[in-house]
């Protein structure tokens, strides 16, 4: 601690690089766990092991199949919503849903765009959403087609200035009034662009379809498969059920899509692996040059400090005690450097998580493996000079 504080400018440019190099390693590992944390949330309210059959393939269908063939197939219908769950034996929850962007009022408060989400009953089963405020749509209500609705957390804040107080307050949705019976708990940012509960209004379908004869966006049916059923099999037989709904004959392609979220998450953690093999090279360079530092820094310790090692060894000291001495010396500053650019990584995980919503966190396993990297680090890199301490002779270093 002496010899920190006494020689504080060498001290900073030796850890510099240490504390740059853990500052990246651990920088990318804790935002890369922290998007798949947050993705892997997502993908529960957006409909994990779930499949979305729609007229449209998510990430497109190559170049091998134009757009326009996408266009002119026929749109999913609450009708085959109803013939799916009687045709395939596996499939547990099947619901319709709608997704148009309008505007609501109240009074003179007028929110838009503001994502309207028509639904069959069973959303709520598949659908892992959870209600704030309130209560869901009632069978009875979905039967009868009532005029209900549930809204964001946000909306809700913004028409009402508090959540608990939208309840049972009137709306007007494209024009036609609905009562709010609930409010979607807050859920923060959605990295995958899915469902947005904070700022959306849930209605059901048969009363949407009774108040309006067009204008909703590309419907799909959600699909939800019974306990042990792979998806791999579900596919298939849902395929099957859905050329037979349509009445396709063997030679014709599907004019449908099966989409399963859980497909695009797996593209996405191959990517993270990549992400984290650059960061790991950028900060294997970082780490390289600071233990050149601490090596550097450890050499010129060891000179400063001849006379003091040849006095010792006059007194006794063995070899061991002298290169244990200035390995751990070594190990403490590398660990210095490391906790330095943790500190660091604290702070702009701070800021960021700040300004763009978005949770990152450093797990303890990341900090324990810090101090791991620094111990073996510091080690390594200073076991050359200790060495030479522990090799000199007494008599020679005490007269330097």
């Amino acid at each position: 601690m002496r010899e920190l504080r006494v020689n504080k400018f060498r001290t900073f440019l030796s850890l510099f690089g240490i504390t740059i190099g853990i500052f990246c390693i651990i920088g990318v590992m804790s935002s890369v766990s922290s998007l798949d944390k947050n993705i892997q949330k997502d993908l529960k309210t957006i409909g994990n092991n779930t499949i979305f059959i729609s007229k449209w393939q998510w990430g497109g269908g190559g170049n091998d199949y134009p757009w326009w063939e996408f266009i002119s197939r026929p749109p999913a219908s609450y009708e085959e919503t109803e013939l799916l769950l009687e045709r395939s034996p596996n499939t547990k929850y099947a619901c319709y849903a709608g997704t148009e962007n309008v505007a609501i009022e109240n009074d003179n408060q007028v929110l838009h765009p503001v994502s309207l989400y028509s639904v069959g009953e069973s959303f709520i089963q598949i659908q892992d959403v959870t209600i704030g405020e309130g209560r869901y749509i009632s069978s009875t209500e979905f039967a009868a087609g009532a005029p209900v609705c549930l809204i964001g957390y946000e909306n809700a804040v913004s028409l009402f200035g508090n959540a608990a107080d939208a309840i049972l307050k009137k709306v007007m949705v494209k024009g036609k009034p609905a009562v709010i019976i609930g409010v979607f708990k807050r859920y923060g940012r959605n990295i995958l662009q899915g469902w947005d509960y904070d700022h959306c209004a849930v209605m059901p379908f048969t009363w949407y379809r009774k108040q309006f004869s067009g204008g909703r966006t590309e419907p799909f049916i959600m699909a939800k498969p019974k306990e042990g059923i792979t998806t791999a099999d579900y596919l298939g037989e849902l395929r099957g059920a859905m050329r037979g709904i349509r009445k396709l004959s063997p030679g014709e392609n599907d004019n449908f899509s099966l989409n399963d979220i859980n497909v695009f998450a797996d593209r996405l953690k191959d990517i993270f692996v990549y992400v984290q093999l650059g960061g790991a090279v950028i900060a294997l360079f970082s780490l390289v040059v600071g233990a050149f530092g601490v090596a550097n820094i450890m050499f010129v310790t060891v000179k400063e400090r001849t006379p003091l090692i040849g006095l010792k060894k006059a007194l006794g000291a063995s070899k061991t005690h002298i290169l244990t001495e200035f390995l751990i010396e070594s190990a403490f500053l590398c660990v210095a450097g490391g906790l330095a650019g943790l500190l660091l990584l604290r702070g702009a995980i701070i800021f960021l998580s700040k300004a763009f919503r978005f949770e990152v966190f450093i797990s303890p396993a990341q900090v324990i493996l810090t101090i791991l990297i620094c111990v073996v680090l510091g080690i390594l890199s200073g076991f050359v000079p200790a060495r030479q301490a522990a090799r000199m002779d007494p008599v020679n270093a005490i007269r330097k």
